[in-house]
């Protein structure tokens, strides 16, 4: 039996030929070759920045070496068309990547399912692990532990599933030496009695005596692989830091010329191939090797027991972050009631300049016999003071006036941007008009111009301007038919031969929160739908936590998934707060279905979470999906017809705003609030039709953003 077991060919678990990987310009490995037997603990040595990390990266399949090859359990890593199963791997990256929010407990739970461990089997060795890594209770939040105890715990997920390969980044550094010590026992335990295959990069070179295989690495090459005890004696040394140094002071002396590079690709070629025979050969009847987990040729996109993990991961993560929301849900009341209170009634008291030097006047020049406390008579046919009784007319709550001796004190009044704009009666401005008014003399050109009140404005504001002015219409038709009635005039003569009727839709004095509140509330939730999803992406690769779940066996596909669904259920309540805040506390008219209006503020929000993962699968980091999300936000509050209308923009944009994610839903959203329509009517089915079409959009942007950055 134990000559038959010398003759079998020895099992690889990791076999690294002539890896070469650059970071730009900066060479990271160079030629670099490794072999990993099953059932042994290999120890990487180096210092930090010699290339680590990458190496430990490419085994687990998250990077890509330039060139070489990199097989892993029988697989060449990075190959689409074969995929390690990846319960067969167990990977503890350099970062501690562990959700804060949860428990020891949950966070032991949320890995045993994505490797579909049961809760019961994951519960009864939680104990263990407790004791063996010196962790606190199982009820203890990871944000309140140490930083050792968070790497231990990272350590725990690790290992939880009883992997056949173990790749360790650092999983001692910064511990108790006692408690180095018993997890290296451990190791060793798992390595001897589970043949587990552990590749480990540690820091600490006296404890790496204990691996099976130390390979030692400098500047991204291999200097020397060998058991510890082999290295010592080799090198006639008690020490493995002096056989370090020893080693790398010849790699100084000797630059490897053209004839040491490692052997030719055609022989390592033969030799990948080997090891692939050599481990998809049963050797079990020569030797009594563990039984290696099961290697696919493919796995599901999307599996139950992966996406219940991380349903339940999003929103447990979601549900306790209390702060979180509390801002989520507080926009929605928020946001609503700045958009009422910002438009909740037009422009009052607007101060006017009034300068009257109206002969007829009767008080003094620049100012009305009501300012001395004589009453001006009104009802009267007596044609006096028309420029006092005008100017009496002109009170709240629109305007407010100052009467001033001089034009040039008027001007300077409006200039100072003490008065919006003057007003001025010249000296014949009663009896002029009083001319005029009458019906069985034509008046002069002279008449004429003298019977007008001049009005200077600041039209800088142009809202304002504008109202001022239909305003000071309005009030002078009054002041006109009042002279009228008082005379015996048929008042309908002052009237412009212009008549504007009711109106189609909506009324003549509208409310300003009905004119704009249905479009903001659609951009409100669109805004929400990407700050609510934008940041997802971006945080877990920062934090580490996607490239532990990926190596994991979680694709792409589901992470997005989960979290859009997740996020999807928090966006229909905050759009459900919103309308229903919206439409009874602020009384926003909606003529139409309120529950249409609901359906299509959920696919406008769907469509803005799409583009939010679309962003933070694209930027690296959060400080530019931020910008890059209110890049793309903002542009639509003044593109879109919810500030200005459409017919106000340069042609070179009003022939793209309909083709903007928002154009169409913010006409749609007009014509079920204020029209009364129907999904059949085509400007609302096509506010629905056009929000779907950039949801799948943006879903292409998200497979795009994807592939673009290897997730």
């Amino acid at each position: 039996m134990e000559l038959r077991q010398l003759e079998a060919p020895q099992r690889t678990a990791v076999c690294v030929r002539r890896a070469c990987k650059r970071y730009g310009s900066v060479p990271v490995l160079r030629d670099f070759s490794m072999t990993v037997a099953e059932g042994t603990i290999y120890a990487l040595l180096g210092a930090s920045g010699c290339g680590k990390t990458t190496l430990l990266s490419c085994l687990v399949g998250r990077q890509q070496v330039d060139s070489g090859q990199v097989c892993v359990l029988g697989v060449e890593a990075g190959r689409h068309d074969h995929t390690i199963s990846k319960s067969s791997i167990g990977y503890m990256p350099q970062d501690v990547a562990l959700y804060d929010t949860f428990t020891i407990k949950e966070t032991m739970l949320y890995f045993g399912w994505i490797f579909d461990r049961k809760s019961r089997d994951v519960e009864e060795n939680l104990h263990f692990w407790l004791e063996l890594l010196q962790l606190p209770q199982r009820n203890t939040k990871v944000k309140n532990l140490s930083g050792g105890q968070k790497r231990r715990l990272s350590l725990a997920t690790a290992l939880l599933h009883g992997p056949s390969l173990a790749v360790l980044d650092e999983p001692t550094v910064g511990l108790d030496p006692l408690l180095r010590d018993v997890i290296w026992r451990h190791l060793l335990h798992l390595s001897g009695a589970r043949g587990t295959t552990i590749v480990i990069t540690t820091h600490y070179i006296q404890e790496a005596r204990q691996a099976h295989t130390i390979g030692l690495i400098r500047n991204g090459c291999l200097l020397a692989e060998e058991s510890p005890g082999s290295l010592l004696r080799r090198h006639q040394s008690d020490s493995l830091e002096e056989v370090f140094v020893l080693l790398s002071l010849q790699q100084e002396q000797n630059k490897r010329s053209q004839d040491e590079l490692p052997t030719s690709e055609e022989h390592d070629n033969e030799e990948i191939q080997r090891i692939y025979d050599i481990n998809n050969t049963d050797y079990s009847d020569k030797m009594n090797f563990p039984e290696i987990k099961k290697i696919g040729k493919s796995r599901n996109l999307i599996s139950t027991g992966r996406m219940s993990a991380l349903l339940y991961k999003n929103c447990t993560s979601l549900w306790k972050d209390q702060w979180l929301m509390l801002y989520l849900f507080g926009q929605c009341l928020f946001l609503p009631t700045i958009v009422y209170y910002a438009f909740i009634g037009f422009p009052e008291l607007l101060t006017l300049a009034v300068v009257n030097h109206d002969r007829n006047s009767s008080g003094s020049p620049g100012r009305c016999g009501g300012d001395d406390g004589l009453p001006l008579e009104h009802g009267s046919c007596e044609l006096a003071d028309l420029g006092c009784r005008f100017t009496r007319l002109l009170g709240a709550p629109h305007f407010t006036t100052e009467l001033f001796s001089d034009r040039q004190l008027a001007a300077e009044a409006v200039r100072r941007g003490r008065a919006w704009g003057s007003l001025y009666f010249n000296e014949n401005y009663t009896s002029a008009l009083a001319e005029r008014a009458r019906p069985d003399v034509a008046p002069s050109d002279d008449t004429v111009e003298q019977s007008n009140a001049l009005v200077r404005l600041d039209m800088t504001d142009f809202i304002t301007s504008h109202y001022l002015q239909a305003q000071l219409f309005r009030k002078y038709q009054t002041f006109m038919q009042e002279i009228a009635e008082s005379c015996g005039y048929n008042p309908k003569l002052v009237h412009l031969p212009l008549r504007v009727k009711e109106s189609v839709y909506g009324h003549m004095i509208p409310r300003n929160i009905d004119q704009f509140g249905g479009p903001f509330i659609i951009f409100i939730v669109y805004f929400l739908g990407v700050a609510l999803s934008t940041p997802s992406i971006v945080f877990e690769r920062r934090e580490g936590l996607l490239d532990r779940n990926i190596v994991a066996g979680i694709t792409t596909l589901e992470i997005v998934l989960a979290h859009f669904l997740a996020q999807f259920v928090v966006l229909a309540c905050q759009i459900m707060v919103l309308e229903v805040f919206a439409l009874n506390v602020f009384q926003l008219e909606c003529i139409g279905n309120p529950v249409l209006l609901w359906w299509l503020s959920m696919v406008v929000g769907a469509s803005g979470m799409l583009l939010g993962f679309a962003i933070s699968a694209f930027c690296q980091c959060e400080m530019a999906a931020a910008l890059l999300a209110n890049g793309c936000v903002m542009p639509l509050l003044l593109m879109s017809g919810i500030l200005w209308p459409l017919a106000g923009l340069h042609p070179s944009l009003a022939t793209a705003s309909p083709w903007l994610p928002l154009t169409l839903p913010v006409e749609a959203v007009r014509s079920i609030t204020s029209r009364g329509m129907s999904m059949a009517h085509p400007k609302v089915y096509a506010g629905f039709a056009a929000s779907g079409g950039w949801c799948l959009l943006f879903v292409a942007l998200v497979a795009v953003s994807i592939r673009f950055n290897r997730l």
